[in-house]
């Protein structure tokens, strides 16, 4: 008994205080440089400075700026501005009217819903799930589906991996008629016509973008992992 009662004092002294939650609200700002649970955004800006963790970050408005250190899992919401310039992302999910910006760091999957936009100019993103009307503007051309991983080369109607003479095809069989990437708008505009013959050309030869390595999976794995068995101690 003397023993049990022993750890669970040494759990208790290594777990310390309980942290209360960061919310900000419209006109606020916050920097965080430490360890947080959970932090709540209704309005103003947080920035997440290097040596900053957050597990779960929810916003409902306002801007977010990572500029290092780490965040779990975000969900936005609303008018919301995220950039990502350095730093690590697992999870993140925008919905309805909020714009990403990705221009350096790493994340895990970006998965933007509704109307959510994501502007993905540097960086490392492990994959991309597009949700109905969410969609990623790449150095190489627009892409937005509503039917899970997004994984087609620029004008890539076949969905073959590669832009090439196969995609004409496409096109020219739901000429006038098609609508979806599937059946040759590579411009998504809504229709099929010569402006996706013009987009074919524009990209021809392109080939998937390489994918982030594998080892960035498996570090962040690792740095979650890490998180979630040895942070519990900071103060």
């Amino acid at each position: 008994m003397k023993r049990l009662w022993l750890a669970l004092l040494l759990l208790a002294v290594s777990a310390g205080p309980a942290r209360a939650d960061i919310t900000l609200h419209v006109g606020e700002s916050c920097t965080v440089s430490a360890f947080e649970v959970n932090v709540w955004v209704y309005g103003g800006e947080l920035t997440v400075a290097p040596g900053g963790e957050i597990l779960d970050l929810t916003a409902y408005g306002g801007k977010i700026l990572i500029q290092g250190g780490r965040v779990h899992y975000i969900t936005a919401y609303g008018i919301t501005e995220i950039d990502l310039e350095s730093g690590w992302v697992l999870d993140l999910y925008p919905r309805d009217q909020v714009d990403v910006e990705v221009s350096g760091g790493y994340c895990g999957t970006l998965r933007p819903w509704g109307h959510a936009t994501v502007y993905w100019s540097g960086g490392n993103v492990a994959s991309i799930l597009c949700h109905e009307r969410g969609r990623v503007n790449t150095a190489w051309g627009w892409y937005q589906t509503s039917e899970g991983i997004f994984n087609y080369a620029p004008g890539d109607a076949s969905m073959d991996g590669i832009t090439n003479a196969l995609d004409y095809v496409v096109v020219s069989n739901h000429y006038g008629t098609g609508s979806t990437w599937a059946d040759g708008d590579v411009n998504n505009d809504g229709v099929v016509n010569a402006l996706d013959y013009v987009t074919i050309s524009n990209h021809y030869g392109a080939h998937l973008p390489e994918p982030a390595s594998m080892v960035l999976l498996f570090v962040g794995a690792g740095l979650l992992c890490a998180t979630v068995f040895g942070k519990a101690g900071l103060p």
